[in-house]
C-alpha cells in the first residue's frame, strides 16, 4: 500500500488511496463547535427565564404573606381597642353572695370596680378592699368573666353575734368594733351594752365569751354587759348569774351546772345571784 504525503502551508496531509483521511477530521469542527455554543447560549438563556420566573413567583408569596399579616395585626389591633373601650365590657353590676348580716350594696361599694373595664380587675385588690373596709367581713373570694361579670362570695365573722346599745343594734366582729346592723338577718346571741352613749368598740374577751356561750348554753338568746361584772342573765329560777368575760366559759358553765343540781329541789330556798367569774370558787346568796 502506497502512500502520498505532501506538504503544504496548512500543515501535513496524508492521503489513503481508497479513502481519504484528514487529521483535521479528527478534531471537532468549527461548524461542530459553533452549534454546540448556540446550545449552551440557549440552555444558559431558559435557564435565566427560568430563574426569573422562580424569582416572581417567591416575590409575589412573599407580598401575599406580608399583606395577610398586616391585615391579621390590624384585625388584632382593632380586636384589642375594642375590647378596652366598648362600653359592654365595664363593671356595672357586682353579684354578692354569703352575706348576711352587712349588704349587698355596702359590699359591692367596698369592691371598687364599679366603672372599671373587666380587663382591669384585680382579684387580690378587691378581696383586700372588701375586707379592710368592712371589718365584718373576714374573707372574700372574687370571680370574674366576660364580657363584665362580677360575683362576690363573703364569710362574715362574730358568730352572728349581735350588741344593743339603746336602741341601736350592732353586729359585732371578732375585734370587738360595732357596725350597725343592716338585713334582716337574727343573731343566734344578743348582748345588751348597760352603758348609755354611742360605742365604736366593746371588750373583745366579752366578745369572745359570748361567741362560746353560743356553743355551751344554746338556749340562751339575750345576754347583758357591763363592765365591771361582765356578761350576766337572769335564770329561769329567777337567779342573776354573771358569768364575766374571757375565754375559760366552760368551767364557768360547769361550775353552773353544780349549783343548778344543789338547788334542784325548787321548794328549797333559791339565791338571788349566782357568781361563777372564779369558778374555782363560785359563790351564791
Amino acid at each position: 500500500m502506497r502512500y502520498e504525503a505532501v506538504a503544504s502551508v496548512t500543515g501535513l496531509r496524508v492521503y489513503d488511496r481508497r479513502h481519504k483521511l484528514s487529521l483535521r477530521s479528527l478534531w471537532p469542527s468549527k461548524k461542530r463547535n459553533r452549534r454546540s455554543r448556540s446550545r449552551l447560549a440557549a440552555y444558559r438563556a431558559e435557564a435565566r427565564v427560568h430563574r426569573a420566573r422562580v424569582t416572581s413567583r417567591t416575590s409575589m408569596r412573599i407580598n401575599g404573606n406580608q399583606v395577610f399579616n398586616i391585615l391579621l395585626l390590624g384585625v388584632l389591633g382593632w380586636l384589642l381597642v375594642w375590647f378596652f373601650v366598648s362600653n359592654r365590657f365595664y363593671v356595672n353590676h357586682v353579684v354578692v353572695e354569703g352575706n348576711q348580716r352587712v349588704s349587698s350594696e355596702a359590699i359591692s361599694a367596698a369592691s371598687g370596680v364599679y366603672g372599671y373595664s373587666i380587663f382591669w380587675v384585680n382579684p387580690r385588690k378587691i378581696a383586700e378592699s372588701v375586707s379592710e373596709s368592712l371589718p365584718p367581713i373576714r374573707d372574700a373570694r372574687v370571680r370574674y368573666g366576660l364580657p363584665n361579670v362580677v360575683r362576690l362570695t363573703v364569710e362574715e365573722q362574730g358568730k352572728h353575734i349581735m350588741w344593743l346599745i339603746g336602741d341601736q343594734r350592732y353586729w359585732v366582729d371578732d375585734e370587738g368594733y360595732l357596725h350597725p346592723a343592716q338585713g334582716g338577718d337574727e343573731p343566734y346571741l344578743t348582748v345588751r351594752d348597760t352603758r348609755p352613749g354611742v360605742l365604736e368598740q366593746v371588750d373583745a374577751e366579752a366578745v369572745v365569751a359570748a361567741r362560746q356561750l353560743t356553743q355551751l348554753l344554746p338556749e340562751l338568746k339575750t345576754l347583758e354587759y357591763a363592765p365591771s361584772t361582765g356578761l350576766r342573765f337572769t335564770h329561769a329560777r329567777g337567779w342573776t348569774v354573771y358569768l364575766g368575760k374571757g375565754a375559760e366559759m366552760a368551767s364557768r358553765v360547769q361550775a353552773l351546772r353544780t349549783i343548778e343540781r344543789r338547788f334542784a329541789d325548787e321548794s328549797a330556798v333559791q339565791p338571788a345571784v349566782v357568781d361563777v367569774r372564779f369558778p374555782e370558787n363560785p359563790y351564791y346568796r
